[in-house]
């Protein structure tokens, strides 16, 4: 079994919100935090994501989600 850590794709995150994942999640989880929305232009952040976690308001589609093959679970907030 791998040791490598679980892996967090952040959307729509912002200054605050970034010093608190880090935080909170961090060394447990490898983070990828980003201030923009999921679209296709910034899919690729969470190609390795087991977690991505989105905006309330974000779509996540199908052709998106082909291009997350580890993703395990989707945090909306």
């Amino acid at each position: 079994m791998s040791n490598s850590k679980p892996k967090i794709t952040l959307y729509d995150a912002y200054g605050a919100d970034e010093t608190y994942y880090r935080k909170a999640l961090e060394p447990d989880y490898e983070l990828v935090i980003t201030d923009e929305g999921l679209s296709s232009k910034t899919v690729g952040l969470a190609a390795t994501a087991d977690v991505i976690a989105v905006h309330v308001s974000s779509t996540v589609t199908a052709d998106l989600m082909k291009h997350m093959p580890r993703l395990r679970h989707i945090a909306c907030r």
